[in-house]
């Protein structure tokens, strides 16, 4: 009965939460968070396990539980992952050397849409430095996403045919590179807020938390249009290209103003910091009973990154009138040079901008945790709310356990399901001798040997006690 009722409080809580978070999401707005290298081996299934430096960026309020560390200084931290859409470990294994026939070939086509993707993310907290419930510090992280047109994979697999036209109109690529610095605090809510919850939601203690975020963006690439359309006939290979992209922070993106030739550029203005934002987290965090606790935040209320150095647009063409097939055929090794029939050209547009915005996702992150002696089981749900550094707008369910059968040795698991790398399987461990706390974990793309699409790992050290 009494679970039953912290259930129906704990939903009610959530739900509060949601309500109240939901009429003030400006449209425009962005965000970001970061994995722990804890939060890492639970597949983001943190719930309300972190204890330390490593809650500051879950949700400031967690700075504020019971069992919190009193002190952590992260000595160093890092997580690097790699995924893609095209291709499982079973299906590479399975290909490798075996005829392949039409009907599969039409099925996997199929299952790529118009592109598939390719994307990687790496962080590193560099500092992290954290007192009772106050927290502050930096990471820096590097994002890149690819995609790649569908007939790509055709050309690959059946080869190319005569007269059938090959549009990449799908491509794409973005690049980001951005420093995020935080200060985070969490307090007790005040008397009338914390009455209210005790008396009608039957909350034990609640807190709130608030945290500000500098996002210093030091490099940005992104492509606006692409496309490129070849075709082979018999007498050659007849294509166009025609992309723009934009960027920030590159060295040699400057124009040289000395110089009347738009192709001569300087890059003695570029400098380390080139684009700039803000942000800030709201939080709550509550203590149901002894042994669950729940919380809710939405995280990086802000415009986004404004990029104003080194900013430039670029525009590239070519075209391919005619390639002689029939040239490369009679190839002749004695000859010095080989005629190549052929007739190409390209023209690049390189010229300066002004400032423009990156978003960095508001999202929406809600979690709990059910402690059963030594294991804790967690549960946490994240919607993003809109592209940018490692985050798309699909909402992610996170589950993650710790284990503890000796008080210093941490074993963690967890799965996630959505987001941007879909089905995450995960595993850490730490050794937690409470002054120094080492963890390393692994996580899998895909969660069977034959389904795997990706991996990734994380490690790092900090004193904790």
């Amino acid at each position: 009965m009494n679970r039953n009722v912290n259930l129906h409080r704990s939903l009610l809580l959530f739900g509060l939460i949601i309500l109240l978070a939901v009429p003030v999401l400006p449209a425009p707005a962005s965000a970001q968070g970061t994995y722990s290298v804890a939060g890492y081996s639970l597949a983001g299934g943190r719930g309300t396990k972190m204890y330390d430096i490593d809650a500051a960026l879950v949700n400031p309020a967690l700075l504020g539980l019971p069992g919190h560390r009193h002190f952590s200084l992260r000595l160093f931290s890092v997580n690097a992952h790699v995924d893609q859409n095209f291709m499982s470990l079973g299906r590479w294994n399975r290909w490798m050397g075996e005829f392949i026939d039409e009907d599969e070939k039409e099925s996997y086509l199929n299952s790529l849409g118009k592109a598939a993707r390719v994307s990687a993310n790496v962080e590193v907290g560099s500092f992290g430095l954290q007192i009772g419930r106050l927290a502050f510090g930096a990471y820096h992280t590097v994002d890149a996403e690819a995609r790649i047109p569908t007939d790509l994979f055709e050309l690959l697999l059946r080869g190319n045919r005569l007269n059938r036209t090959y549009h990449f109109g799908e491509f794409g690529a973005s690049t980001e590179a951005v420093s995020v610095f935080y200060g985070s605090y969490a307090f007790r809510a005040p008397a009338v807020i914390d009455s209210f919850f005790r008396n009608f939601i039957g909350v034990r203690e609640i807190y709130g938390g608030v945290g500000v975020k500098y996002y210093a963006g030091h490099q940005y690439a992104g492509i606006d249009e692409g496309m490129v359309d070849f075709t082979f006939t018999e007498t050659g290979i007849f294509g166009n290209a025609d992309y723009r992209y934009h960027a920030a922070g590159i060295p040699g993106a400057d124009l040289d103003p000395e110089s009347d030739d738009p192709d001569v550029i300087a890059d003695d203005e570029f400098g380390p910091v080139n684009g700039r934002g803000f942000g800030l987290d709201l939080g709550v965090a509550a203590v149901m009973s002894d042994r669950w606790t729940v919380h809710g935040a939405l995280l990086n209320l802000s415009p986004g990154i404004t990029w104003n150095t080194s900013t430039y647009d670029v525009h590239l063409t070519a075209t391919a009138d005619t390639i002689g097939i029939g040239t490369f055929m009679e190839f002749d090794e004695e000859a010095e040079t080989t005629d190549l029939d052929s007739l190409t050209s390209y023209d690049v547009e390189l010229s300066r901008t002004g400032s423009f915005r990156t978003p960095v996702p508001v999202i929406l992150r809600v979690g709990t945790t059910y402690q059963l002696g030594r294991l804790a089981l967690n549960a946490e749900f994240e919607q993003p709310f809109s592209r940018g550094l490692g985050y798309r707008p699909v909402p992610r369910l996170g589950l993650g356990m710790e284990w503890r059968p000796i008080f210093f040795l941490p074993l963690r698991a967890g799965l996630s399901f959505g987001g941007r790398h879909g089905l995450v399987a995960a595993v850490g461990l730490g050794l937690d001798f409470r002054l120094f706390v080492f963890e390393i974990a692994a996580a899998n793309t895909g969660i069977t040997p034959d389904g795997i699409r990706g991996f990734g790992v994380a490690t790092g050290l900090k004193i904790s006690f």
